[in-house]
């Protein structure tokens, strides 16, 4: 049953995992200050020439703001790094209006400008090749303000499909003053229609494999032990008895895996990101998963006599 769940999961994620969007997830700064996602969307301009247009959306909390490019000196303005995008050329920051402000220090007064509550910097991208797949990778770094700054960095990557995405374009549009919302189609390259990469088949012998490693797993092996000396345990127990057991088993690791997706999804769904296997590169935690899988061994020496 472990590899007919493990089937079922194999094949959600590889159904998912080409899937394009117009936008990523947030990215909420440990302040709490602020958020931030990328955003972006091809259209026509007036000649019906094919662009590609993005943005960082900022929603920022009370009493916080970010700078604008001319800051004055005072402020960390945010700043783009767009190197690791495939399929990419240049760029160019369509900095929206904003706000003027002052601050006196000692006998100088500097003016700068900033952004608050909502904002969205429009960005005009230019690709090397528009009939190629385009991935757009983005180092952000900012400061964010109340009353201290705080240094902000953020990665983002976003696959940017070739249909047109209206509500990227109206968040956009929002802060840029040329026109750029389209009602047209973008028109593409006519490329043959592929197959889908992963048959449903491949996706079994995928799962059968995965599973086949994730039982031999150190980690794992201890808890197979404990189910094999339970099974023999249970060698006289009537039939009825043993399924009913397994049967039990099944459901609560269905259950648990069903808990933890839910879980995954409400928090993605609140603008939150949840990450796994970062504990790993923790030598304290490591330690302590040595020490239980020793207390294990132990455990297990002593049905050897």
């Amino acid at each position: 049953m472990k590899k007919i769940f493990t089937i079922v999961f194999a094949v959600f994620f590889l159904h998912f995992e080409t899937a394009f969007s117009a936008g990523s997830d947030w990215h909420e700064d440990k302040s709490k200050g602020a958020k931030a996602r990328l955003i972006a969307s091809f259209y026509q301009d007036a000649s019906g020439t094919k662009k590609l247009i993005a943005g960082i959306h900022f929603k920022l909390g009370d009493g916080w703001k970010i700078y604008g490019n001319d800051a004055g000196g005072i402020g960390m303005p945010p700043s783009l790094d767009f190197s690791a995008s495939k399929n990419f050329a240049k760029e160019n920051i369509v900095w929206p209006k904003a706000e003027a402000g002052e601050e006196k220090i000692g006998d100088e007064t500097i003016k700068f400008v900033f952004y608050k509550n909502e904002v969205v910097l429009p960005i005009e991208v230019e690709l090397q090749d528009l009939a190629q797949a385009t991935e757009l990778t983005v180092k952000l770094d900012y400061g964010l303000c109340k009353d201290v700054c705080i240094p902000v960095s953020e990665n983002f990557t976003l696959k940017v499909s070739d249909e047109i995405d209206q509500e990227s374009l109206a968040e956009i549009q929002k802060f840029l003053e040329k026109k750029i919302t389209a009602t047209k189609e973008v028109t593409t390259q006519t490329k043959p229609e592929s197959k889908p990469m992963f048959t449903l088949l491949y996706a079994i012998l995928l799962a059968i494999f995965g599973g086949a490693i994730l039982n031999i797993m150190p980690c794992v092996l201890p808890v197979l032990s404990i189910k094999l000396i339970s099974v023999i345990k249970h060698s006289n127990a009537p039939i009825a008895r043993i399924r009913f057991a397994f049967l039990a088993t099944i459901c609560g690791i269905l259950s648990c895996f069903f808990a933890f997706a839910i879980l995954a999804t409400i928090i993605k769904f609140t603008g939150n990101s949840l990450g796994w296997g970062l504990q790993f590169q923790n030598p304290y935690f490591l330690i302590s998963l040595i020490v239980i899988l020793v207390l294990f061994l132990g455990n297990l020496l002593k049905y050897q006599n």
